[in-house]
């Protein structure tokens, strides 16, 4: 078998860049990420695992171990011995054996989605330009907390914005599409932008930096994970104006009157009304919920069918995370 020049040959074995690399009858060494393994029992009374792995391009795959059984609690990176067969008609693969490494990260098979951070958050801090001073603190305040993960960490483990800074990506594109509609329509763009800015910020609690969901995305969801962050920080600021109000003065004495935070009751119960929208079970009731609902959906859907087009030839293609589960690849025209 021809092998490129760049896999590296250890212990006796060819070193695999990816998974797709294995052809049927194939034995080598892969480096890869095990996210979860679970454990079962076969007819003849002997244990087995049932992995998802996920290689140097960020795919993931189904992997099966029937000798030499894994032992970690956590997501965990191997250099693994890979045996590829076919199994009805599709390549299988089965780890013969691993050894934890260092030699890779776990951020590093995490597929990059080639996203300028310093250009589209730059982009995105400019429609927090456009807000009060309260509004920009509420924002400021909460993505201030979190912006290591705001800025690096996908969307969601799979599906559409799966890559790296996927999260700022599409929170970018949401306020990008949802203020140019809200402004034609004649909508609150203020309370687009806070909505739209916010909209995603849960997934930095519901998803963990080894790329696995945790319980809370489970027993609370991602959406009123968001609401609940808001709800937090907008109590926080107001305990910190009430706090700090006896110390303010004005020069003939007098105390100020006002909270420096004073975005109205109304107005934040109309933020939260927006960010739990994302639920189905939660009916639009502003036409500002319509918007950021609808656009969600078309974002989420266009980003998912480009990611299984990419690369695809003309004909129809199987999908996977988008609710059309066949795709029509258009034929490329030519270079002339």
């Amino acid at each position: 078998t021809h092998i490129k020049n760049d896999n590296k040959i250890i212990g006796g074995f060819f070193m695999l860049n990816n998974l797709s690399e294995f052809k049927d009858g194939m034995e080598n060494q892969v480096f890869l990420m095990v996210k979860n393994c679970s454990k079962d029992v076969a007819r003849n009374g002997s244990e087995f695992q049932k992995a998802i792995v996920v290689d140097l391009s960020g795919k993931e795959y189904g992997m099966m171990i029937f000798q030499n059984l894994i032992n970690f609690t956590k997501p965990v990176v191997l250099k693994a011995t890979v045996r590829c067969s076919l199994y009805k008609n599709a390549l299988s693969f089965d780890m013969l054996s691993s050894e934890e490494t260092t030699d890779y990260k776990l951020v590093d098979f995490i597929p990059s989605g080639n996203v300028d951070v310093k250009d589209t958050w730059q982009k995105l801090m400019s429609y927090v330009g456009k807000l009060s001073s309260s509004e920009k603190m509420l924002i400021c305040e909460i993505l201030k907390e979190h912006q290591n993960k705001f800025v690096s960490m996908p969307l969601d483990i799979q599906g559409a914005f799966s890559y790296k800074s996927g999260l700022l990506d599409a929170t970018y594109k949401l306020t990008k599409h949802a203020y140019e509609y809200a402004l034609e329509e004649g909508l609150d763009t203020n309370l687009v932008i806070i909505s739209s800015i916010l909209y995603y910020i849960g997934k930095v609690k519901t998803i963990s930096d080894a790329m696995t969901y945790e319980p809370l995305d489970v027993l609370i969801n991602a959406g009123v994970t968001s609401y609940t962050m808001i709800e937090n920080k907008a109590k926080e600021l107001r305990a910190r104006d009430d706090a700090n109000i006896d110390n303010d003065e004005n020069k003939d004495g007098t105390k100020e009157a006002h909270s420096k935070f004073d975005i109205d009751d109304e107005t934040l119960r109309m933020i939260y009304h927006i960010i739990l929208c994302q639920n189905k079970s939660v009916i639009s009731g502003i036409p500002e919920a319509v918007v950021l609902k609808m656009i969600n959906k078309i974002n989420l859907e266009v980003e998912g069918m480009k990611m299984n087009l990419k690369g695809s030839e003309n004909g129809i293609v199987n999908s996977t995370n988008t609710y059309a589960k066949r795709l029509y690849a258009r034929k490329k025209e030519k270079d002339k």
